[in-house]
């Protein structure tokens, strides 16, 4: 699995010492530097747009990452990447926050289930939402969707 994102590697070691081979991407080199340099898990300091792997994997997940990219393009071009980087039968996972308010700062952009599922289409992919998660203390929403590419070659 890749954990496109995973800062300093927390959950990326947690899943590879529960018997996942793992594979971890952030933008941050400083995070990247932090994470244990005993780990049998390879890290790579890349954004998502630009990260390239030899390796294709079964799930590729982005927990809480997506919504830092706040240029739309930059965004539809990281989707598209983690997408390639997919096994035939393999799934992206994309844990993101739906602001029910309609906040928005200039350093994050929450971007909508209509948004995913439009850039799905554009990218020949599926989208499904597998769980909507209310947060106890907020009106805010954790959305699990996954994205499955329709066709073996996604544009």
């Amino acid at each position: 699995m890749l954990d496109a994102g995973c800062g300093k590697g927390f959950i990326t070691e947690i899943l590879s010492g529960a018997g996942f081979q793992c594979v971890g991407v952030d933008v941050s080199e400083c995070a990247i530097d932090l994470t244990p340099k005993e780990s049998s898990v390879e890290y790579f300091a890349s954004s998502l747009e630009a990260f390239k792997c030899n390796h294709r994997f079964d799930i590729v997940l982005c927990a809480d990452v997506l919504y830092h990219l706040v240029d739309d393009s930059g965004w539809a071009e990281a989707v598209c990447n983690l997408l390639q980087h997919l096994e035939k039968d393999g799934a992206l996972i994309i844990v993101e926050a739906f602001i029910k308010d309609g906040r928005s700062a200039p350093h994050v952009k929450w971007r909508t289930l209509n948004d995913y599922e439009c850039l799905a289409r554009e990218l020949s992919a599926t989208c499904r939402v597998l769980d909507i998660h209310e947060e106890q203390y907020s009106k805010d929403c954790k959305t699990f969707l996954e994205l499955r590419r329709s066709s073996p070659e996604v544009a």
